[in-house]
């Protein structure tokens, strides 16, 4: 019983991995209606592998607290080894792999969020100092109090 579940875990983080690289894709061309269900079932895939992680913690009578995820997969892997060889390894390195993923699209987020941030103050005249360029093409900043706001809200 317990081997199955952890098959289904490593599925789980298999299918994690597929929408990390699906929300990579629409934050990276600005598909907010996509970005929108990917986490959306990102959501629900998470909850499934907390679920799947607690069931395992119980079945194999665990510590209750088990906060580290190494020690979680390799102690299932090891319980499993006889049916599935690879499963703790497969499980460690895909474990490791969505959480990469993770970071980097939180990273991009981060970054996209800023842009946009930095784009609507320049087009509101709330932005500290606004660049533009000369005649001469010289990068010339002034300061936003003699700017004039290229739209409002």
């Amino acid at each position: 019983m317990q081997c199955d579940k952890a098959v289904e875990l490593k599925d789980a983080f298999l299918a994690m991995m597929s929408l990390l690289e699906a929300e990579h894709q629409a934050i990276r061309t600005r598909e907010t209606d996509v970005l929108a269900e990917v986490t959306q079932q990102k959501a629900q895939l998470a909850k499934r592998l907390e679920i799947l992680g607690q069931t395992l913690i119980r079945e194999l009578r665990l510590s209750a607290d088990m906060s580290d995820n190494n020690k979680l997969l390799a102690l299932v892997g090891a319980h499993c080894q006889q049916q599935h060889p690879q499963l703790a390894k497969t499980l460690k390195e895909s474990a490791e792999k969505v959480q990469e993923l993770n970071n980097r699209n939180g990273i991009l987020l981060q970054s996209v969020m800023r842009i946009n941030e930095q784009s609507l103050n320049i087009l509101t005249g709330r932005s500290e100092r606004v660049a533009t360029y000369q005649s001469s093409g010289q990068l010339k900043s002034e300061q936003s109090s003699s700017s004039t706001p290229l739209a409002s809200a």
